[in-house]
């Protein structure tokens, strides 16, 4: 029976393992990807057209 009792514990340490990564990985994918989609398409066009005005940056000269 030890040869059983050893598989059985790599195959559920595997498993718990791939589970917790998994969650690990879909948990930064969402950190990442949820304010990138909370930004307005405007607000993104505002700053893409106009750095200094978006930051309140005034011009060097």
């Amino acid at each position: 029976m030890g040869p059983i009792t050893g598989l059985s514990v790599i195959a559920t340490t595997l498993l718990w393992t791939s589970v917790v990564l998994g969650l690990v990985v879909a948990g930064l994918s969402l950190a990442v990807v949820a304010p990138v989609l909370t930004r307005s398409r405007e607000d993104r066009r505002r700053r893409h057209l106009s750095i200094p005005a978006y930051y309140r940056l005034t011009p060097a000269h």
